[in-house]
């Protein structure tokens, strides 16, 4: 299995065919997305906590908890991405911390 490192020396399509080759289902790729939410966390202040999830198809996505309503995720189809993870900023009720990463205070 690829690492985080690795992944992100990757060039866009590349990730793509890359993680299409994963069976998201039995957890493949989930280090690699988890990885890129705690990287996503330390790059953006706003964002307080990150998951991941799967979306339709098995694709991994990252879920970002910000503390302010204005930067939800209002369209799942006009989200942005990070990392090759599509990104949904989420507010509202924060996860329980054994499913997810909490910036340190």
């Amino acid at each position: 299995m690829i690492t985080y490192e690795e992944w992100t020396a990757l060039m866009d399509e590349q990730q793509i065919e890359e993680s299409r080759r994963w069976n998201a289902y039995q957890g493949e790729g989930a280090s690699i997305v988890e990885a890129a939410g705690l990287d996503l966390m330390s790059m953006n202040p706003d964002v307080v906590a990150t998951s991941y999830a799967l979306f339709h198809g098995g694709e991994w996505i990252i879920h970002a908890y910000v503390a302010r309503k204005e930067l939800e995720t209002t369209d799942p189809f006009k989200t942005e991405t990070f990392n090759g993870f599509r990104v949904f900023y989420l507010y509202g009720e924060l996860p329980p911390k054994s499913k997810a990463h909490y910036r340190e205070e």
